[in-house]
């Protein structure tokens, strides 16, 4: 009679722990659906600040190609599991860079604006995720995570999406004309 009560708590706290494990991964996969990335966008942001301070305040900018110009972060500024993003797959990334392939929309989730300065506008979007409902981190969050040139990390929700994309164009094409007439002024100067 001890031995079949024995079994039969072996059985039901197996039982249990399956079921507990169970719970727990399916309410993981909601919390971070592409999995967790620990402080991605922020170190990102940071990898940017990092270029810029080596290369006269400019994010990086080969031939206004977002992708290309990302790119150039790796291997020396930022490895190539975070330049998938966060909803990507970093591995996958990261072998692909390795392996002298190119960063593009299928292995890159990434928004970048090449031809930025750190010395722009603060309030400026450097680079955000693609994807909505994710935050700086890979957890479900409502909106999309968005890197300021300032090092800011901030979620803009979905319902002020469109606001936002349309006050960054503002922000970027005003930091755009002011650097041409500064140089336009510094060219009539010179001559």
């Amino acid at each position: 009679m001890q031995s079949n009560r024995t079994l039969l708590f072996a059985v039901c706290a197996a039982a249990l722990l399956v079921l507990a494990g169970i719970l727990y991964w399916r309410g993981y996969r909601q919390a971070y659906p592409y999995g967790p990335r620990p402080a991605a966008l922020p170190i990102i942001v940071n990898a940017l600040r990092a270029y810029a301070a080596d290369h006269h305040q400019s994010f990086p900018n080969t031939n206004w190609d977002p992708y290309q110009s990302l790119e150039v972060l790796y291997p020396n500024y930022i490895s190539g599991k975070y330049l998938a993003g966060l909803s990507r797959d970093p591995s996958r990334t990261e072998l692909a860079l390795r392996n002298g392939e190119h960063l593009a929309p299928e292995n890159c989730s990434l928004v970048y604006f090449p031809g930025l300065f750190a010395t722009d506008d603060q309030r400026i979007a450097v680079v955000w995720e693609s994807q909505t409902g994710i935050a700086f981190n890979g957890r479900s969050h409502p909106g999309r995570a968005v890197g300021l040139i300032s090092s800011e990390v901030k979620q803009v929700s979905d319902a002020e999406w469109e606001r936002f994309l349309s006050s960054q164009a503002s922000l970027r094409q005003s930091a755009l004309h002011s650097r041409t007439n500064s140089r336009t002024t510094k060219d009539q100067v010179v001559q």
